[in-house]
């Protein structure tokens, strides 16, 4: 069974929630420059008008990369499985492995959660928890910003995925870990 779309979903909560940040950070530096640099402020309607325009066109082009190149994954990316594995659930995911986030794609098998990345990481990797092996399973904050994420909470590690449709995956992975 595939959870989620082709490509790894913004809500779109979330997509206000983007466009207010980057409106917000555009117009706090273009305020912070015209201080340090001009030494006066200019009129409250350059700033607004320019961070608006400024963060539409940003937010547009961050979603469609985003769209595009995980369209690409999930149609080429195979989950390695070990001999006797079947597939039972899968789709896009992106992991926080370190400092980096992994793009790839999330499955699940009858004893085990797959994560395997592409091959566009600078770290590749395939991770697999034994449910058996996970203590807490809770939904998460992504960049203390969007509300796509998965935490997994084992004994001696912790993982972040990032998913479509957080709530089935939550509920899919509570049955396995029960």
């Amino acid at each position: 069974m595939k959870i989620g779309n082709d490509t790894i979903g913004i809500s779109n909560s979330d997509k206000i929630t983007i466009l207010v940040f980057f409106f917000t950070v555009y117009v706090l530096i273009m305020l912070l420059f015209d201080w340090l640099f001009d030494g006066a402020i200019k009129s409250w309607e350059n700033y607004l008008l320019k961070g608006l325009v400024y963060s539409i066109v940003l937010s547009v082009l961050m979603y469609y990369a985003i769209k595009t190149l995980t369209k690409r994954v999930e149609l080429k990316l195979q989950i390695p499985l070990a001999e006797g594995e079947e597939l039972e659930v899968y789709g896009v995911a992106n992991m926080f492995l370190v400092k980096e986030a992994l793009g790839g794609k999330l499955g699940l098998t009858e004893d085990t959660l797959v994560f395997h990345s592409h091959k566009f990481n600078i770290q590749k990797s395939t991770v697999r928890i034994p449910f058996e092996d996970i203590k807490t399973i809770k939904p998460c904050r992504v960049m203390w910003l969007l509300n796509n994420g998965i935490e997994v909470q084992t004994a001696t590690d912790r993982c972040v995925f990032v998913v479509n449709d957080r709530k089935t995956w939550l509920e899919v992975i509570q049955k396995k870990i029960k």
